[in-house]
């Protein structure tokens, strides 16, 4: 019997359930990995998905001392193997959500029209609390 094994994250691409892909990024000349950058949750969109992050500062507030981070990686965040959108499976416009154990909560392959309630739904999923828009995975 195993105990504690998972699927390779460089084979699950950042599908829900999996670990997320480990990637060096850099910020302010300092390489940082995505694992570090989830000590609560994060939310990591691609280049062009401003929008995901604009989102997560609104639902941040909906959800009190829910620790939330987001950054746009191209952006924010420098990819300097753009590996990013590839290793998490999403497009330039997607975005994916982290949970603090480094596991993937949920992602979106392309941006939305209306991102904070499909970002509101995966939080209140990831969190088991239901709310609206929630769905069961």
């Amino acid at each position: 019997m195993t105990c504690g094994v998972h699927a390779d994250p460089r084979i699950t691409c950042g599908v829900a359930g999996s670990r997320a892909p480990h990637l060096w990024l850099e910020r302010a000349g300092e390489r940082v990995s995505t694992l570090d950058l989830a000590s609560g949750y994060v939310l990591l969109a691609g280049a062009a998905g401003r929008a995901w992050v604009d989102a997560a500062n609104e639902v941040r507030r909906s959800f009190g001392s829910l620790p939330l981070e987001s950054y746009c990686i191209g952006k924010d965040l420098s990819d300097p193997e753009q590996r990013f959108p590839q290793a998490y499976g999403i497009s330039n416009s997607g975005a994916s959500l982290v949970r603090p154990d480094g596991y993937v909560a949920w992602k979106s392959a392309v941006g939305v029209a209306e991102p904070v309630p499909a970002l509101s739904a995966a939080l209140h999923a990831s969190l088991c609390c239901g709310g609206p828009g929630a769905t069961k995975r």
